[in-house]
């Protein structure tokens, strides 16, 4: 990410539904909500680290696959 980076007080914030620092005209605070919901949906973890004024990187964190066979559909 390539914005400001998240302030201490928003970091319990930021994986909820229509939170953005930008403007509302362009921006509906939606990405965040939506991947984490995703990645959640898959038993993974979405981690952030974020410094103010430098910017913000979102790692995505699934378990992975046990060596059980895969079902072909």
């Amino acid at each position: 990410d390539n914005g400001v980076g998240v302030p201490d007080q928003m970091r319990k914030k930021i994986f909820q539904p229509f939170l953005t620092g930008k403007s509302k005209n362009t921006n509906w605070g939606m990405g965040l909500f939506y991947t984490n919901r995703i990645v959640r949906q898959h038993f993974g973890r979405l981690k952030m680290e974020s410094r103010v004024g430098e910017g913000s990187t979102f790692m995505i964190l699934l378990p992975a696959l046990q060596d059980e066979k895969v079902k072909e559909p």
